[in-house]
């Protein structure tokens, strides 16, 4: 898995080996790190006004047919809060941030809007 590094103020994210590391911006001393119910982190998205990031866990690694496998971590580690999928039977395969706001799009091919504060979605389009 590549490692990307994203600095807040005062955190540093970084996927290594499939985990989300946060380490203290200024000292690069590791204060927690996690995959998150096990399942390896694929993408994330800092949400630099706040420290707090976006985390898209890897979408092949749950057997379960429907996987809110997007979530918002807090700068402790913890989940503030997974956003639902617009449909049964998917999960989100990307996170990118457009003009529009925070944008998902899940296997099924669905395009959301993602709310950073609360995780609600709004379904936009579709795209395959």
């Amino acid at each position: 898995t590549p490692c990307s590094l994203v600095e807040t103020m005062s955190t540093s994210y970084a996927i290594e080996s499939g985990k989300l590391v946060a380490r203290e911006a200024s000292s690069g001393t590791v204060l927690w790190f996690n995959e998150f119910g096990g399942c390896p982190v694929f993408k994330m998205l800092p949400l630099l006004d706040e420290g707090e990031c976006l985390v898209l866990l890897d979408p092949g690694a749950s057997k379960q047919p429907t996987f809110e496998n997007l979530l918002r971590v807090k700068t402790d580690g913890s989940v503030a809060w997974r956003a639902p999928l617009p449909r049964s039977h998917d999960a989100y395969a990307d996170l990118l941030s457009t003009d529009a706001g925070i944008e998902a799009r899940t296997w099924q091919g669905i395009r959301v809007l993602v709310n950073p504060t609360n995780g609600s979605v709004r379904e936009v389009g579709f795209s395959k």
